[in-house]
């Protein structure tokens, strides 16, 4: 199966229910506070060389998300096809760690807050229902959390963690009897889970998707996701929420378009959020009618910017970015993937203080997407997700130190 579908379409496809087939989704919301102060101790240990590539199961295989913790420990999780997937980087080399036995599903994002306290979340198929999924890494093995209290069918789409008591989970809940979600946002303090209920967004029958979170600290968090009309593709409308401590507030978005930006206020979606500080936050997606353009906004304590993007689909593409990550003021990485006559590539950014350019991606494969990212320091960045060429299943692909 391929994505060759426009990224309007691509949303769709990740917020339709999971097929065992496996449409991807999801976000590694960066590492935390407490595994990127241990990084800088181990960075010089592992010096890696190139992009070693993560292992590819025989069958359909797609990495969804990224935690890297240090230059010789980093994660990745996804699925091969019907089953979970989570790969281990030791500085050398990927190697597939087995998860629970017979786990059926899909994971779409992870987060750590060390070497041996890492999350995964994800959506768990069992007995024809889709249930939110938490996986939790001790260092020897990944064990399922529960939820306590949640019996509706929904994904967890992301997940970060900011200490081992605050950590973020947040994706989307079937609203019973129909056809639509609402926001699922939960948060452990170290002892249990608990849902911490969103402000509204939309209205009682529009669908929403969550599709990020991130966290700096126990009073700031963000969260960012889409109003979904179906009936009008072009009508889709972005929210970011903000966590205080206390609750949620509804953040304001900028009205572009009078800056040869691409509009925001309708047929925009965001996709994904890094927060470095109070005042230094990332927001990226896809804006404009179709074809879409890249759309990028930075917070800077106050307010959200817009920032001009490259685009190099033009208007022959449908470009969209996915996740975003940021290690200093003057260096941030966002990927995705844009549209050519031939196929899908690969979308790489880069924040260099001053603006954000194209890197270049080594892929052969028709079709290739990026769906997450992740960074302990500037250069040591993984971004992962997968290749695909016509008749062929798909394989999971990662680039490194770009």
């Amino acid at each position: 199966m391929h994505y060759s579908r426009p990224a309007r379409a691509l949303v769709r496809g990740l917020a339709a229910p999971l097929a065992l087939g496996g449409l991807f989704g999801g976000l590694a919301a960066g590492v935390g506070p407490a595994a990127v102060a241990s990084a800088a101790a181990s960075a010089a240990a592992c010096q890696v060389q190139g992009s070693p590539p993560p292992v590819s199961p025989p069958r359909d295989s797609q990495l969804h998300g990224v935690a890297v913790i240090s230059s010789c420990d980093a994660w990745a999780v996804g699925l091969n096809d019907s089953q979970i997937l989570t790969e281990h980087f030791d500085g050398s080399a990927w190697k597939v760690i087995p998860g629970p036995k017979d786990l059926a599903g899909n994971l779409l994002g992870v987060s750590a807050v060390s070497t041996s306290s890492v999350y995964a979340v994800g959506t768990l198929l069992k007995n024809n229902a889709q249930l939110p999924l938490i996986l939790h890494w001790d260092g020897q093995a990944w064990t399922p959390q529960g939820i306590p209290g949640l019996t509706q069918n929904g994904f967890l789409r992301s997940v970060t963690a900011v200490s081992a008591t605050d950590v973020w989970a947040a994706g989307d809940a079937f609203v019973p009897g129909t056809n639509r979600s609402e926001p699922l946002i939960l948060h452990f303090d170290g002892s249990a889970w608990t849902r911490r209920p969103a402000l509204p967004v939309g209205r009682p029958t529009n669908d929403i998707r969550t599709w990020a979170v991130s966290a700096t600290s126990s009073h700031d968090a963000w969260v960012v996701g889409t109003v979904l009309n179906f009936f009008r593709q072009d009508q889709d409308l972005p929210f970011i929420l903000h966590w205080n401590g206390s609750g949620w507030t509804r953040s304001g978005l900028p009205i572009l378009g009078e800056t040869g930006l691409p509009a925001l206020t309708k047929g925009a979606d965001l996709l994904g959020v890094a927060a470095r500080t109070p005042d230094d936050a990332w927001a990226v997606g896809s804006a404009g009618p179709e074809p879409g353009q890249t759309l990028i906004l930075h917070w800077n304590g106050l307010i959200w910017v817009p920032v001009p993007s490259p685009s190099p689909g033009g208007l022959a593409g449908d470009d969209f970015l996915r996740s975003v990550t940021a290690t200093s003021p003057s260096s941030a990485v966002a990927v995705g993937q844009f549209t050519t006559p031939t196929g899908t590539r690969g979308l790489l950014l880069r924040w260099d203080g001053t603006r954000w350019h194209q890197a270049p991606i080594a892929s052969s494969a028709t079709f290739t997407t990026l769906l997450a990212v992740d960074a302990d320091s500037p250069g040591d960045d993984w971004a992962v997700g997968f290749t695909e060429n016509v008749g062929s299943p798909d394989k999971v692909f990662a680039v490194h130190g770009f």
